[in-house]
């Protein structure tokens, strides 16, 4: 019975792709992808994500990943097989460890095993003393009314002609069917202001 490290090999190796281009398309490593067709699941962080990795591989490879899941669970060991944890009778669910764990941690100092450096000591004193001022400005300010304030008007700028556009010419009705336009020019070509 073959092991599914040489299916899978083989299935990319018709498919024509090399490691680097199977590894770009399914977003696996290219390491994993050889410790997949080597069937080596020692360096997998769990067997979790070995099924996923199983999966999207053959997936991509166009084999059936059940089949796969299938063999690769036939062939693992037992001792590295994951196995559910069955809830006890009296309790159905537990806290995480690290906040069970809180309360011990806190009190014998696990959290506060790392000192400070008298220059981040200084630098913390520095950043708390400015953000404290910070608070004062914008509670004085706000209390002085400064932000209530409504501002006064301003004045707009004088209209001022504009010596660059010409004014339109003059228009006149002479009878119902006829308009004239009275158009001078001044020497030069320049329109009348």
């Amino acid at each position: 019975m073959a092991t599914i490290g040489p299916q899978l090999r083989k299935a990319r190796e018709a498919k024509g792709v090399t490691i680097s281009e199977a590894a770009h398309k399914t977003k696996i490593l290219p390491q994993i992808l050889e410790d997949l067709e080597k069937d080596d699941f020692k360096r997998m962080a769990a067997p979790m994500y070995t099924r996923g990795f199983i999966k999207i591989y053959s997936e991509y490879l166009g084999l059936d990943p059940e089949a796969m899941l299938a063999e690769w669970a036939g062939e693992e060991p037992a001792e590295t097989r994951e196995t559910p944890e069955q809830p006890s009778a009296g309790r159905r669910w537990r806290l995480p460890p690290w906040i069970r764990n809180l309360p011990a941690n806190i009190r014998f100092g696990r959290f506060a095993k790392k000192k400070l450096t008298p220059r981040l000591r200084l630098t913390l004193i520095i950043a708390s003393a400015a953000a404290v001022l910070v608070l004062l400005l914008l509670l004085i300010l706000s209390s002085c009314g400064a932000s209530r304030g409504i501002p006064a008007e301003t004045a707009l700028p004088a209209e001022r002609g504009s010596n660059l556009i010409a004014p339109p010419p003059e228009v006149y009705l002479e009878g119902p069917d006829t308009v004239r336009t009275d158009i001078r020019t001044r020497e030069g070509g320049e329109a009348p202001e």
